[in-house]
């Protein structure tokens, strides 16, 4: 990349007072807001507009219980824990034992003190919409430095806002990644600009986030020089190479930033936290070459899609694949899937900055002037342009670059865009879940209900939850079903059966039930399927809401019998008419009633079918009763048989079913009715 005629770094400093310095540098302000262009505006409208709306879905996603305990509870708790006491409270909660601290990077203790202002989740979650979104400024202002064209500038910043890895992070969890972009393209931006110190302040902040971020920026400040003698073809290879170290030799500030960030990551080595870029690499049989062959397809294809979503433009450039490296090898050498998924996590976010790298020398070198251009008159800005334009559509292969890159921005936009009228009906979705967008930012009365419930938690209480509610971290003891840990005490349990896409039941279940047994906990609220247990609390739920269920065909799984209408009917023998569908119950006592009709009432010694309450696969029974034909009033006419059983703990898989079945009559099953009768 050519950065000639780039105007060289502004090293004006503060004269005279404070009052002259605000004065000037407001007048210079206000003369550039002046002068803000129509791409510029674009680019600024853009990015607004992404982060306000992502901002806002990312929040609906969390209140409606679609985010996790990892890695959005771990993340807030991490930095509420460091916010709150730094490490002296890391470690007096016992999280350290659930997450060690040498697991953490360096950009958690940076972003800690931001964080005190508003130590919430929703504060993490706009603050991660903005810093991806307006990342698209200086990926702008870099663009602008060197094509020289504002208007191709402004299509690649937002050919950046459409990139699918944007927004799947974005809306999966909180991330230190996401602070990945803006840094990158800020340092790109600086690097152009000639500003060195600029350059590496904002390098080093984008090594914070991870020891391969550090290697990325590492890679990208030795093989810079380099980059640009093997650029000059009129001398020999090894010429350019002697040229490179002697240059990087009288870069002092280069090799002293060079020299820090081997040493970081010596460190990272000697606290054993290297592996930790994202997801751990995982192992196969101990082999680096077995890892190398796990899933290989599935690793080619994530970087087709990188690629292809730019229009493949990054492969033109060797500064962006070089850069692209330990990204690269870390995918390859990883056997853990989600190092490699192509939607919904945050870790194609380390390959974002380098992709765009290319992008932006390759049109670059499209737009580089011609060498005679000091010898034309000055032109003014809008002549320079028009004649920009003109040239670039003179240089088929440029514009081949520019046109390619907005098609193929704009059906990937479409497709995998949240908010666009194609992305619900796109498979994959943007977390891990594959959810669409409709189901992961609808708050219905469960989740009202259940936010209700964590209102009634004091906020210096301990709780043990599950992956699925991150909404009690931030406090000095929490820990979730899936990390626990004895080192962290609570007084508080809470789960809900409605809410266990992340976390499965039987995760919480044993905790739940022994606290629940033993005596020592009573339940505070239930309903909804939420459940509160309180330690020493013996008293009336201060929230409840009774269970009441209808169960359809749609519900219910079934075996001998068919769908009619969402009705089951059936007339064959066979081991269930009907079974299902495994649902939870708490203490308390119920009642369900079967309606059913028949078509004869002949009197017979043997039944029908027997209807029974079972829990665990049937290893419980809570009730039974069997039907025969002479219970019903006439043929054909509904008639519902109730049955009333107690629950004395925590029951998990209940089902109500239709059990065999004689295939003597036939049978219809219209619906059941299951009702909560009182909570204990």
């Amino acid at each position: 990349m050519t950065t000639t005629g780039v105007t060289p770094k502004d090293n004006v400093g503060v004269r005279g007072t404070w009052t002259s310095w605000i004065r000037r540098n407001s007048l210079r302000l206000i003369s550039e807001v002046k002068q803000v262009s129509g791409p510029t505006l674009v680019v600024l409208t853009a990015s607004l507009g992404y982060s306000i709306l992502l901002s806002d879905l990312s929040i609906l996603k969390y209140e409606s219980f679609n985010a996790t305990f990892g890695d959005l509870g771990l993340n807030n708790h991490v930095l509420w824990l460091l916010s709150h006491g730094g490490l002296t409270e890391y470690y007096q909660s016992g999280f350290s034992s659930v997450y060690a601290f040498n697991y953490q990077k360096p950009i958690y203790l940076i972003f800690a003190p931001f964080y005190a202002l508003d130590p919430t989740i929703q504060f993490l979650l706009v603050t991660q919409s903005f810093f991806l979104g307006f990342a698209a400024v200086p990926l702008y202002l870099m663009c602008r430095r060197t094509s020289k064209s504002e208007w191709i500038s402004a299509l690649v910043a937002t050919s950046y806002l459409v990139y699918f890895p944007i927004a799947g992070a974005n809306l999966f969890d909180w991330h230190e990644m996401s602070f990945l972009p803006m840094f990158f393209f800020a340092m790109l931006y600086f690097w152009v600009s000639n500003n060195r110190t600029g350059m590496y302040v904002a390098g080093v902040l984008y090594s914070t986030i991870n020891p391969l971020t550090l290697l990325t920026f590492l890679f990208f400040i030795i093989y810079e020089p380099l980059e640009k003698q093997l650029a000059d073809s009129s001398r020999p290879f090894f010429s350019r190479f002697e040229r490179y170290l002697r240059v990087l030799y009288s870069d002092r500030l280069r090799i002293g930033v060079a020299a820090g960030l081997v040493a970081t990551l010596l460190f990272y080595v000697a606290i054993g936290s290297l592996p930790t870029a994202g997801a751990s690499l995982g192992t196969t049989n101990g082999s680096l070459v077995g890892n190398l062959l796990v899933g290989v397809n599935s690793k080619l294809t994530i970087f087709l899609f990188l690629f292809g979503a730019l229009a493949f433009l990054p492969l033109f450039d060797r500064l962006a694949l070089v850069t692209l490296l330990p990204y690269a090898a870390f995918v390859f050498a990883s056997s853990n899937s989600a190092n490699w998924a192509i939607f919904g996590l945050a870790y194609p976010l380390m390959a974002v900055g380098p992709l765009y790298l290319g992008v932006t020398n390759v049109l670059a070198r499209d737009f580089t002037e011609t060498s005679d251009a000091a010898t034309v008159a000055p032109r003014s800005e809008e002549g320079r342009r028009r004649d920009n334009w003109r040239k670039f559509n003179s240089n088929r292969s440029g514009a081949r670059h520019a046109y390619a890159l907005v098609a193929i921005a704009i059906v990937f936009g479409l497709v995998y865009f949240p908010g666009s009228p194609v992305n619900p009906y796109v498979s994959g979705g943007y977390f891990s879940g594959n959810h669409n967008l409709a189901n992961i930012t609808y708050v219905g009365p469960d989740a009202e209900f259940l936010d209700r419930v964590i209102g009634l938690i004091p906020p210096s209480a301990g709780v043990l939850t599950q992956n699925d509610i991150p909404q009690v971290s931030g406090r000095e003891y929490y820990v979730v079903d899936q990390f626990y840990s004895p080192e962290v005490p609570y007084n508080f349990l809470l789960m809900d059966s409605a809410f266990n896409y992340f976390s499965p039941l039987s995760a919480i279940l044993p905790y739940a039930t022994s606290d629940f047994d033993s005596g020592k906990f009573g339940i505070a609220a239930e309903g909804m399927g939420a459940l509160l247990l309180e330690a020493g609390f013996n008293g009336t739920p201060q929230l409840y809401v009774p269970t009441d269920l209808s169960l359809t065909a749609a519900e219910l799984t079934i075996d001998s019998a068919k769908d009619v209408n969402n009705t089951i009917v059936g007339d064959q023998p066979g081991l269930a008419m009907w079974y299902g569908p495994y649902d939870t119950l708490y203490p308390g006592n119920y009642s369900a009633s079967f309606t059913l009709a028949i078509n004869t009432t002949v009197a017979s010694s043997e039944p029908v079918l027997t209807l029974q309450v079972t829990a665990n696969q049937g290893a419980i029974f809570l009730d039974a009763e069997p039907v025969f034909p002479q219970n019903f009033s006439s043929s054909g006419a509904p008639t519902t048989f109730t049955l009333t059983f107690h629950v004395d703990s925590i029951l998990t898989n209940v089902e109500f079913r239709g059990w065999a079945p004689t295939g003597s009559a036939t049978l219809t099953l219209d619906q059941i009715s299951v009702s909560q009768l009182s909570y204990k």
